[in-house]
């Protein structure tokens, strides 16, 4: 886990380094204006590269997991990372504003409704995107189709967020190595959301199967059997990992989902235990057999084999325990 952070707080904040290099006079703390449009700069920066490896962390790339030990604990680096950036960004423009104020607060409240130039269009409108995503990430209660929906949009916050850094006449446009740097790794990150979000991830490898039985257990959980699409076990799981699976059956939901593996490992079918939770989860008895499902992974660092102490006492109820 620790390389994984420890490459993540290298890439988001080189562009200091870059600057140091190449353009000191970035570094400015003469008076109160010039200290607050540094300090400023330097949440925007820091909010449109941690806003990047946001969204390159939500592509689901399985190289990544080495670096942080399972797939759970970047979707924990993820969250925390989509709500730094956000903070880095209200940062940034409300210095913008503020550096202003000893000099005329009129000027305060003209430079916030100001929208004469393309980019300062560019930077708001990525800033109201952006709290439209994290609002109904955090606090709105909506059907799941809806807030995937919604979320999807952290792309498009990045985009405009690359369009202002791209035009704004600041540092980004006069230091040419931290141009490229930075517009590279905004360019990364939306061709790999454009890849997973948009173009269903067509890289990326999917195990195909049937759906061979579907199994109504108590306290409102659904048991899915499914076996392997031929005749060789094709996922290759540890207790603890999870999945994401797709169904395919005429009138049933195509959205893609994750689920904790229930079978143990070597078996031929996969299990998964599923709980009426939800507006999906709630239609699991809907399923038939015969059913088609694309798996992606596994997927997980929750295992027994990562942990540090090989004697342990588990103690499960209800469905279990689930990363």
């Amino acid at each position: 886990r620790s390389v994984g952070v420890i490459l993540l707080l290298i890439i988001i904040f080189l562009p200091f380094l870059i600057l140091y290099q190449y353009g000191r006079a970035f570094f400015l703390f003469g008076d109160l204006y010039t200290t607050l449009s540094t300090l400023a700069k330097g949440f925007g920066l820091l909010g449109i590269m941690t806003l990047a490896v946001n969204i390159f962390l939500s592509a689901r790339y399985k190289f990544l997991e080495h670096l942080f030990g399972g797939m759970d604990y970047i979707y924990r680096v993820h969250r925390a990372t989509g709500k730094a950036a956000y903070l880095l960004i209200n940062l940034h423009i409300l210095l913008m504003g503020l550096r202003y104020l000893h000099i005329d607060p009129t000027f305060v409240t003209a430079f916030f409704k100001d929208i004469s130039s393309l980019y300062l269009i560019m930077g708001k409108a990525a800033f109201a995107v952006l709290t439209v995503v994290i609002a109904v990430t955090l606090y709105a209660r909506l059907p799941y189709h809806i807030r995937k929906f919604i979320h999807l949009l952290m792309g498009f916050a990045l985009l405009l967020a690359g369009a202002h850094a791209y035009l704004v006449p600041s540092d980004i446009a006069i230091v040419y190595p931290l141009r490229v740097y930075v517009l590279a790794w905004v360019g990364l990150a939306l061709l790999s959301y454009l890849h997973r979000s948009w173009l269903g991830g067509f890289l990326f490898k999917r195990y195909e199967y049937i759906v061979k039985e579907v199994n109504a257990l108590k306290g409102g959980v659904t048991e899915i059997v499914l076996r392997p699409k031929g005749r060789k076990v094709l996922l290759k799981h540890v207790a603890g990992q999870f999945q994401f699976i797709k169904f395919f059956q005429p009138g049933f939901s195509r959205e893609e989902h994750p689920f904790t593996i229930s079978s143990a490992e070597g078996e031929r079918y996969v299990r998964l235990s599923i709980k009426n939770s939800g507006d999906f989860t709630a239609n699991m008895e809907d399923l038939e057999p015969g059913a088609r499902a694309k798996i992606e992974g596994p997927f997980g660092g929750f295992t027994f084999r990562n942990a540090t102490y090989k004697q342990q006492i588990w103690v499960a109820g209800g469905i279990g325990i689930t990363p």
